[in-house]
């Protein structure tokens, strides 16, 4: 669900949408590229923490291209597929975030999972 129109009484009706704009940007962006096909269930468990072995290689581009913007982008995007129920784009997203915490121990995990630290993610290995 996108979100909800609103009528301000101004003779303006807005969408109040549950989702950032920057982040709806990136969704639309996804979206486009998808061109209303849904993409096929990721196999589980993911073959590598390379996303290229993963999923398509736009699809593995782009999502490490929001990695790299910050685990924050990349955990804002999870959420907003969750929101707008975006199975395919969820499932990327977490995806990637599965990459940075598979292999690490209990504080790596604990450190990449908190949105608010400002410890850098963990290089993906190319194995």
């Amino acid at each position: 669900r996108l979100g909800e129109w609103v009528d301000e009484g101004d003779g303006k009706i807005r969408l109040r949408c549950p989702v950032a704009s920057e982040t709806l940007r990136e969704v639309a962006g996804y979206m486009r590229h998808r061109k209303g096909i849904e993409a096929d269930p990721l196999i589980k468990p993911l073959r590598s923490r390379n996303m290229s072995r993963n999923v398509p290689e736009w699809e593995a581009k782009w999502i490490d291209g929001i990695a790299l913007l910050g685990r924050r982008k990349l955990y804002d995007l999870a959420v907003a597929a969750e929101k707008l129920e975006i199975r395919c784009l969820k499932e990327l997203a977490c995806a990637r975030i599965a990459c940075l915490i598979k292999g690490c121990n209990n504080e790596e995990i604990g450190s990449i999972l908190d949105p608010e630290s400002i410890a850098t993610d963990r290089a993906i290995s190319q194995d």
